[in-house]
């Protein structure tokens, strides 16, 4: 069964974490530095006159190769390490060192070449918080390129989320076709042990009916498609023994219209069958309809009002592993499961 993966595509996150979109986002940083440097040059050296243009511009160039060493020493050194293991606060430490080092071997170029030029820069408070600012802009600007890797960590981690919840819900789902509960089986075994001497028939009928449970359980649960009417056979003993069981206080009426020869997932309508019974209806109305693709289970349990009763988990379990257009509908004494079959 292939695995379902739940967030909408688009461009935006193929450019974050698809390789075949690495070299679109390596161009994208090296202009966008390459820009950014240049400008700040202009900005920072270029009102002075006694600075070459050419100094201007190696100035720039060679911040922006600072820039990006720092940038890529971020993507394959710093967010690999301390970001796989969640040392968030491990690697924002280590960035602000490396940004800080960045910053003051800026600042150094740049009061050297004033000084080369004959100017002197001072520094005061302003100085200071123009640094820090400096600081600030570049750590945001290097950590946003870590990005990419979030994101692609975050796609994992959601698709390992699945698969275990897939699992999960497979092996709840296996449980219910392979288990019978312990209580009804007692209480089925128990019923034929009375009947032995008084009613032999019946207690070989009941006996026969389990066997036929037992043995849907054993092997055609096994198979990954059964006959739907071996479902429906499978439902209708279940029903029979648990109103005998029940010594009177259940009784139930099952009717069937459609195609029944079609294959099934096993267990396809147990779940929600037992999750009816298992708020003791008194009496339990059960139609089941097949129609090309689509077979509607309807429950009508008199005295029950169903609007309360969360079916989310029975609706989840076979969505996951049948279809994802299975819905479980609910009125006040009715349950609905709509199950398309993809044959």
């Amino acid at each position: 069964m292939q695995m379902r993966y739940s967030g909408q595509k688009n461009i935006l996150t193929d450019l974050l974490y698809r390789p075949a979109y690495r070299p679109w986002r390596h161009l994208f940083i090296v202009t966008a530095i390459l820009a950014t440097t240049l400008s700040q040059s202009f900005f920072v050296l270029g009102s002075s006159p006694a600075i070459p243009t050419g100094t201007i511009y190696f100035f720039g160039a060679g911040l922006a190769a600072c820039t990006l060493a720092v940038i890529y020493v971020n993507i394959y050194l710093l967010a690999p390490h301390f970001l796989s293991q969640r040392a968030y606060a491990s690697y924002l430490l280590a960035l602000l060192l490396l940004v800080s080092g960045l910053v003051f071997a800026k600042y150094g170029v740049e009061y050297a070449i004033f000084a080369d030029a004959g100017l002197h820069r001072t520094w005061n408070g302003i100085t200071v918080l123009d640094g820090l600012s400096n600081m600030m802009l570049y750590t945001i600007c290097v950590a946003s390129t870590s990005i990419p890797f979030l994101f692609r960590q975050l796609v994992t981690d959601q698709a390992e989320i699945e698969h275990l919840e897939n699992k999960r819900l497979k092996n709840s789902i296996e449980e219910i076709k392979n288990r019978i509960q312990p209580k009804f089986l007692y209480a089925t075994l128990g019923y034929a042990a009375e009947k032995v001497k008084a009613a032999p028939r019946q207690a070989s009928d009941t006996l026969f009916r389990l066997s036929e449970l037992l043995r849907y359980q054993l092997y055609d649960s096994a198979r990954s498609r059964v006959l739907l009417a071996s479902e429906i056979t499978f439902i209708q003993n279940y029903l029979q023994l648990h109103r005998q069981n029940s010594g009177g206080r259940f009784s139930f009426d099952l009717s069937v219209s459609g195609n029944t020869h079609r294959l099934v997932p096993p267990a396809a309508l147990t779940p929600a069958m037992q999750e009816i019974l298992r708020h003791h209806p008194e009496t339990l109305l059960l139609e089941i309809h097949i129609e090309d693709t689509l077979v509607r289970l309807t429950g009508k349990a008199s005295g029950k009002d169903f609007i309360k009763t969360d079916f989310s988990q029975t609706e989840q379990k076979l969505t996951w592993l049948y279809n994802p257009d299975t819905r479980i509908r609910k009125e006040a004494d009715t349950v609905t499961l709509n199950l398309h079959i993809v044959c």
